[in-house]
């Protein structure tokens, strides 16, 4: 059985699992039937959101599961309900608990905090698997769901994942990640006919490791692209990367080793896009930083451009997002305000401004770092933060 990301194509068959469950049973309060179209837009959210959507195969899909935020306000950022279904037949095959045990690891690394479950007061084998797995039922709500003529108690049952957030972790671990950066240049795995170590070893697991990998290779090919590593390029590191006056020797040491590495900016976008995934906002937020390093000087210069373009093409940004790139920071630095909120001037001020609620919200640096954004991400997101606010102030002045 192969446990794996959901991909657009799993859509019919993600849909014929769901359906089975809610147009049969009240294991889900939800009685309408979901279409492929549904499970489409649902991908591309979970996508957005940094949320995972997993499936079991095996000849076929025979279940899957994912989690979204239990409450939608900054307070139960870290805080998820998930959902697992498994097809009607294959049930008690062990199907459940893999998909389970990786949502519980996908969790961790994103360092949720909670997991809850919302199950059917009726679903006794669902409460039975949930105890199995370590979840304490910590409520009951009476009559809470109407499904085929009745009501329905809700049980709620929970998981404790995530001790302590990330920002608690030993300063030790934090300290030691210029070390694991460096062995990602230079560390062993020799292979026949390959000259630059960095480009045979696999991106690290954590985020943070494999972000800054991301930055400092391909802002280093940036820094080159015009020929020229300036001292404000070498600088600029320093308004995304947090480096502790014991560590800069070492972040001095990585920054070299990029410098000479004779992998192509091509081939380490690639990887980074495979890493992080289609519609990772963690490439939005990686290419946000390739633009900070490349205005660095003042100027961002056409083959600095050419090479941030095929940068994002490859991560899969869409053209407009990386035209308001760089009207933000390149040639003549003029982005529209209504570009950064992405809404239409003819729209009504109260559109505008629920636009630019919900952008605030999704770039606030609590729910990011609740998501396991690493640190740096945090701080280019208080820079697009600060370019959404001002957007907002200048249209709202306009119409006032």
């Amino acid at each position: 059985m192969k446990i794996r990301a959901a991909k657009l194509w799993d859509a019919e068959a993600i849909a014929g699992v769901w359906n089975q469950i809610i147009l049969k049973t009240d294991k889900t309060f939800n009685s309408i039937e979901v279409k492929p179209s549904d499970i489409t837009a649902m991908i591309a959210e979970k996508g957005r959101e940094g949320h995972p959507l997993i499936v079991a195969e095996r000849n076929g899909i025979l279940g899957f599961a994912t989690y979204g935020q239990f409450r939608s306000s900054v307070g139960y950022a870290r805080t998820m309900e998930h959902t697992i279904i498994v097809r009607d037949g294959a049930q008690r095959s062990g199907v459940g608990r893999m998909l389970m045990e990786r949502i519980e690891e996908i969790a961790k690394k994103n360092n949720v905090h909670s997991l809850v479950a919302g199950i059917s007061g009726t679903n006794n084998a669902a409460i039975l698997f949930h105890r199995a797995q370590g979840f304490v039922q910590v409520g009951r709500m009476p009559d809470v769901g109407y499904k085929f003529g009745r009501w329905h108690d809700l049980v709620l049952m929970q998981k404790m994942v995530a001790e302590l957030p990330q920002d608690a972790r030993s300063s030790a671990s934090r300290k030691s990640i210029w070390s694991q950066l460096l062995e990602f240049f230079t560390g062993p795995k020799a292979t026949a006919g390959r000259s630059d170590s960095s480009s045979r070893r696999e991106m690290p697991r954590e985020h943070s490791a494999s972000f800054m990998i991301a930055i400092i290779c391909l802002g280093a090919k940036i820094a080159k692209a015009d020929g020229l590593v300036t001292k404000d390029e070498v600088t600029a590191f320093r308004k995304i990367f947090i480096i502790g006056e014991a560590d800069a020797p070492l972040a001095a040491k990585v920054y070299n080793y990029a410098k000479r590495s004779a992998v192509g900016y091509e081939q380490y976008a690639k990887r980074v896009a495979r890493h992080f995934g289609p519609g990772n906002r963690m490439l939005d937020l990686i290419l946000e930083g390739l633009f900070v390093i490349a205005d660095a000087d003042g100027t961002i210069s056409q083959a600095e451009a050419d090479v941030l373009r095929k940068i994002g093409q490859i991560f899969g940004v869409p053209e407009k997002n990386f035209a308001n790139l760089m009207n933000r920071f390149g040639y003549e630095k003029r982005e529209s305000p209504y570009d950064t909120l992405n809404v239409h001037p003819d729209m009504p001020t109260e559109e505008i401004k629920a636009r630019w609620r919900a952008l605030a919200k999704e770039n606030h640096p609590d729910v990011l770092t609740a998501k396991g954004m690493p640190k740096e991400a945090v701080k280019l997101a208080e820079i697009r933060m600060a370019s959404i606010n001002r957007a907002w102030e200048q249209i709202k002045s306009e119409r006032e």
